[in-house]
């Protein structure tokens, strides 16, 4: 299935529906890069939800537990498949064990590579569906149709607001990431620390390019992580080079049509 393919993934939904309070019930973003975090709680605010973020699975269990404990429980968790540490299927999984059912608290996961290995596991870890990054209003509209409650009082849908300083640090870090990795292919630099700091930004870039209008850039992303996970010695220069080429070219196929 292709990126640019439908994104609510009712795919391998669970056969049961939450019970919530009367209450609108807060929601839980984890995430692992701020830009998305950050993002997606805008576009949660701006369908006049509320919620929380959280960095990584650790800190997920741990505000999960906290709300509960204090009787404000969250009503749905937005699971990030790839995090450092502990990943999506792997907090979920925990999460479950812990006793909060999918009947109380469903998970749907977040992911920017549509892998049907990635989805079966996110579900019998107890997720109950999944969307494609970059997630939209429309997306998670008809996400929250589906498990969550109306609101008890919302005012009318607002625009996702501008963010400009948002925009410019993401060409920031665009710009980083394609410094870094130009500096290490001048240097034939494929040492463990050097690929590992790569990876870690192109997988940032994976999950944010789409946001800004270059889902082009995300899947090239994706495609670069995946390669380097498999890749060894000096083959991983030889996937730097492919990206950059690619990136390059991507970038001037995209200028040229927007002069059209």
């Amino acid at each position: 299935m292709s990126m640019s393919a439908s994104k609510l993934a009712t795919r391998g939904a669970f056969p049961y529906l939450p019970q919530f309070p009367s209450r609108s019930p807060r929601l839980l973003v984890v995430d692992d890069q701020e830009m998305g975090r950050q993002l997606t709680v805008m576009i949660i605010r701006s369908l006049g939800r509320e919620a929380d973020a959280a960095q990584d699975g650790h800190e997920a269990l741990e505000m999960v537990e906290r709300a509960t404990k204090a009787g404000n429980c969250y009503g749905l968790i937005l699971m990030d498949f790839l995090m450092p540490g502990m990943d999506g299927a792997w907090a979920t999984a925990r999460l479950r064990a812990a006793g909060h059912l999918a009947s109380k608290l469903p998970i749907i996961g977040l992911t920017a590579l549509d892998s049907r290995d990635e989805r079966v596991r996110f579900q019998m870890a107890g997720g109950q569906a999944c969307l494609l990054k970059p997630i939209t209003r429309a997306d998670l509209s008809g996400a929250f149709a589906t498990w969550l409650p109306s609101p008890v009082s919302v005012s009318q849908p607002r625009h996702v607001p501008a963010n400009w300083a948002m925009r410019e640090r993401y060409f920031a870090r665009k710009a980083a990431v394609l410094n870094r990795i130009n500096t290490a292919i001048q240097l034939s630099d494929a040492a463990e620390a050097t690929i590992a700091d790569i990876q870690t930004m192109v997988h940032n870039l994976a999950g944010t390019a789409g946001y800004f209008g270059e889902a082009w850039l995300s899947e090239a992303a994706i495609a670069c992580e995946t390669n380097l996970a498999t890749a060894r010695g000096n083959e991983r220069l030889s996937v730097l080079r492919d990206f950059a080429r690619n990136v390059a070219a991507l970038a001037l196929d995209m200028k040229h049509e927007n002069r059209i």
